[in-house]
């Protein structure tokens, strides 16, 4: 399951639930994770 929600203006942020982990794209589409 992924959720997907709104960090700011232009960044999105995916959630891996079971993973924990973080995906975000920024405005320029460049993936980062945490």
């Amino acid at each position: 399951l992924i959720e997907i929600s709104t960090v700011e203006r232009g960044v999105v942020s995916l959630y891996g639930v079971r993973s924990e982990l973080f995906v975000a794209m920024n405005s320029r589409g460049r993936l980062y994770g945490t």
